[in-house]
């Protein structure tokens, strides 16, 4: 699962054995996000139950970082992906 970056605590990563539509997922505080791409919003979370700061935090490391999370995941998935 290559890791996009990691910045405040916030480790973005895309899973390579994952599926469409675009997304990927922020580990925060031992929770794993997940965060859609288009439009870029919190979709789900495993291990716990983050709170509306950690799902604001991780939207906007997205929305900071997401021209290298779109390269990151064409890179795996394929320039076919809309964006």
């Amino acid at each position: 699962m290559p890791k996009v970056v990691e910045v405040r605590g916030h480790a973005i990563k895309v899973f390579t054995d994952d599926h469409g539509p675009a997304h990927l997922h922020v580990l925060k505080q031992g929770i794993l996000l997940k965060i859609s791409l288009q439009p870029v919003a919190f979709v789900s979370a495993k291990y716990g139950r983050p709170s509306e700061h950690v799902k604001r935090g991780a939207i906007t490391v997205v929305q900071e970082h997401i021209d290298a999370c779109w390269a990151v995941w064409r890179k795996i998935y394929g320039e076919d992906t809309d964006r």
